[in-house]
């Protein structure tokens, strides 16, 4: 059905609309990407200035390269295969609840995936982990349901307890990493040589 005012301006430049069919995204009636150009301009020339044509491409070849969206997937920028792997660090039963949002939620399966990573900020992964079997268990494959089981069933992680995680992360990172010595090494003191023996 087509909106009055839609159907005015039609009628006054007497073109004829082609239709999108509805819930048929493999058709060529739908576009693919909705505002190009936005991203480009807003990420690759915003703030940037070029000496030539020549560095202008070579710039625009790093960032394809190093900045611009870089999961490559076919029409969207949310899709699975970018986090797939760290969702499968979830626990045991990740994967099986992966396949399963997979087949139910086809199209938003990223994002689900996502938001679900995104709970780790508040609660634990076994907790995570031990909710995923639970949704798997009544073929729940969904965000919402899961952040539904997991705020019935667990508690979520105190702000202390996610900046000490945070504090612990940073010291691992900042401090050199320790190695135990052999044992063989403090049998010297046990066994001091004596006094006449010079080493």
């Amino acid at each position: 059905m087509l909106n009055p005012a839609f159907s005015a301006f039609v009628t006054h430049y007497h073109c004829r609309p082609i239709i999108c069919q509805r819930a048929q995204p493999q058709t060529q009636t739908k576009g693919k990407v909705e505002r190009p150009f936005q991203y480009v301009e807003g990420n690759l020339l915003c703030g940037r200035e070029f000496q030539d044509l020549e560095d202008l491409r070579a710039c625009a070849r790093w960032w394809l390269k190093e900045k611009c969206d870089m999961h490559r997937l076919k029409t969207s920028r949310y899709g699975l295969e970018s986090v797939q792997t760290q969702f499968l660090e979830l626990g045991e039963h990740a994967e099986y609840f992966l396949r399963g949002l997979k087949e139910s939620q086809p199209k938003n399966a990223g994002f689900h995936a996502r938001t679900i990573l995104h709970l780790k900020e508040r609660y634990h992964c076994d907790d995570i982990s031990s909710a995923l079997a639970h949704a798997g268990r009544y073929h729940a494959y969904d965000c919402k349901a899961l952040e539904r089981i997991l705020s019935a069933r667990f508690q979520p992680r105190s702000l202390e307890a996610i900046r000490n995680e945070r504090a612990a992360d940073e010291l691992r990172k900042a401090l050199p990493k320790i190695e135990q010595r052999s044992l063989a090494e403090y049998s010297v003191l046990f066994n001091p040589t004596p006094s006449g023996d010079k080493r």
